[in-house]
C-alpha cells in the first residue's frame, strides 16, 4: 500500500527548489504594491482618516511623475493569489486537517498580530479618529473580522486568503482531496461562466444587467471566491501540471482560468481611476500579470533540474519570509514614515527610496526576530492548549 506521507515528502522534495523563484517573485509583487501606495494610491480621494494619503499626512508628496510606472502595482495583489494557490496546493497535499490548519496559522498569523499592533499604534499617532475606533479596527482586523472597515485597508486580501484556506480545509476534512482535480475542474469553469457573464454585463448598455456587473466587481464575490477563484485555480492548476504532467485537458482549463483572471483584470481596470485619466491602459495590468504567470510555470516545470546555489537558496528564503511582514506593515508604518522623512526637509525622491529601503529592512528584522518568537508561542503554547481543550470537550461528551 503506498504511503500518502512518503508521496508528499516525495513532491516535496522535487518541488522544493520551486520556491526559490516563486519566493523571489512573490517578494517583487509586494515591491509593486507599495510603490502603487506611495506614488498612486496618495492622489486617491479619501473620505476617512486612515489610510496611505491621511498617513503621509502632506500634499508636498507629488509622485504624480512615478504614476505611469508604478499606477497598475496592485496587480500584485493578483499574482500574490496565483502563488498562493500553487503554494497551498503543495503544501494540503498528504496532510490531515489539524497540520493544514496548524501550518496556515503558523505562517500567518503571526504577522497578522504583528501588523495590526503596528498600524494601532501608527494610526494612533497620526490619525484625528478617536482611538475606540481605531481599537474597534484594530481588533475587527486580528480575529480576521470579514467585512471591513479594517485598521489597514489593504488587508481585505488577507480576508480572501482565509477564505482560500477555509476551502481547501473543507475539501481536506471531506476527505476529497485526492479529487482536487475534479474540484478545481468545476471551480474554474464555473468562475469563467460568471466572468463572461460579468463581462457581457459591464459591455452591454441595458440597465437590468449593471447589477450583474456591480456583483461581479463587489468586496462580496471577492471573499467567496468567485472573482478572486480564478487566480487560485491558474496556481492549482499550475501545480497540478507540475506533480502529474500536462494533458489536453489540464491545457484546456489553464486557459480558462487564466482567461477568466484577465477578463476580472480588465473589469478591475475599468474602475481604476489612473487608468480612466490616461497614465496607464488596461491591458498593462494584464500584460504584467500573464508574464508573471508565465514565470511561476516555468519556475514550477523547470525548477528541478535548477535549484540554485546554497546561498541562492538562503536569500530566496529570507527574501519569501519578508514578504507578509512587508505586506502588512507598508501601508502603515511605511507611509507615515515617508510623511515624516518628507517634513524633514529631505527632498521627495530621496524621501521615497529611503521609506522603501527602511520598510524593507523592518521586514527583514520582523521575520528574522519577532515572528519567530510570537510563531514559537503559538506552537508550544496555543496549539497544547487548544488539544488539551478539544480532549476534555471529548471526554465530557463521551462520559454522557
Amino acid at each position: 500500500m503506498i504511503n500518502p506521507e512518503q508521496i508528499n515528502r516525495n513532491v516535496k522534495r522535487q518541488t522544493s527548489p520551486h520556491y526559490v523563484y516563486l519566493d523571489f517573485l512573490r517578494f517583487a509583487a509586494a515591491i509593486m504594491v507599495m510603490l502603487y501606495h506611495y506614488s498612486t494610491a496618495n492622489y486617491v480621494s479619501e473620505h476617512w482618516q486612515i489610510g496611505t494619503k491621511a498617513a503621509i499626512g502632506t500634499n508636498l508628496a507629488d509622485y504624480r511623475p512615478l504614476m505611469p510606472y508604478f499606477s497598475t502595482g496592485w496587480i500584485g495583489v493578483d499574482i500574490f493569489f496565483v502563488i498562493s494557490g500553487f503554494v497551498i496546493a503543495l503544501s494540503a497535499e498528504g496532510r490531515d486537517v489539524k497540520n493544514f490548519v496548524q501550518s496556515r496559522v503558523l505562517r500567518l498569523y503571526p504577522v497578522i498580530v504583528i501588523g495590526t499592533i503596528i498600524a494601532m499604534t501608527v494610526s494612533l499617532l497620526y490619525s484625528q479618529t478617536n482611538w475606540e475606533t481605531i481599537l474597534l479596527l484594530s481588533f475587527k482586523q486580528i480575529v480576521i473580522f470579514p467585512k471591513g472597515e479594517w485598521i489597514d485597508g489593504v488587508f481585505w486580501t488577507l480576508v480572501v486568503e482565509v477564505a482560500f484556506y477555509v476551502a481547501i480545509t473543507l475539501i481536506i476534512y471531506l476527505g476529497m482531496y485526492n479529487k482536487i482535480e475534479t474540484i478545481v475542474t468545476c471551480w474554474s469553469l464555473m468562475t469563467l461562466a460568471i466572468s463572461l457573464i460579468t463581462l457581457l454585463s459591464y459591455l452591454s448598455d441595458a440597465s437590468e444587467l449593471h447589477l450583474i456587473y456591480r456583483f461581479g466587481v463587489s468586496y462580496f464575490s471577492r471573499i467567496i471566491l468567485v472573482s478572486t477563484g480564478p487566480y487560485f485555480c491558474v496556481g492549482i492548476l499550475v501545480y497540478i501540471v507540475a506533480r502529474s504532467g500536462l494533458s489536453l485537458k489540464r491545457a484546456v482549463l489553464l486557459a480558462g482560468s487564466a482567461a477568466a483572471c484577465l477578463i476580472n483584470i480588465y473589469l478591475a481596470s475599468s474602475d481604476d481611476e489612473f487608468i480612466q485619466k490616461g497614465y496607464a491602459t488596461a491591458f498593462v495590468p494584464m500584460i504584467i500579470w500573464s508574464f508573471a504567470v508565465i514565470g511561476i510555470a516555468f519556475s514550477a516545470w523547470s525548477g528541478i533540474s535548477s535549484p540554485g546555489g546554497a546561498r541562492v537558496r538562503t536569500i530566496a528564503r529570507w527574501v519569501g519570509l519578508m514578504t507578509f511582514p512587508l505586506y502588512l506593515i507598508h501601508n502603515s508604518l511605511g507611509a507615515y514614515l515617508l510623511g515624516l522623512i518628507i517634513k524633514a526637509g529631505v527632498p521627495i525622491y530621496p524621501a521615497f527610496c529611503i521609506a522603501v529601503v527602511v520598510v524593507i529592512i523592518v521586514s527583514f528584522v520582523i521575520s528574522r526576530s519577532l515572528e519567530p518568537l510570537l510563531r514559537g508561542a503559538i506552537r508550544n503554547h496555543v496549539f497544547p492548549g487548544v488539544d488539551r481543550i478539544r480532549m476534555r470537550v471529548a471526554h465530557i461528551v463521551s462520559v454522557r
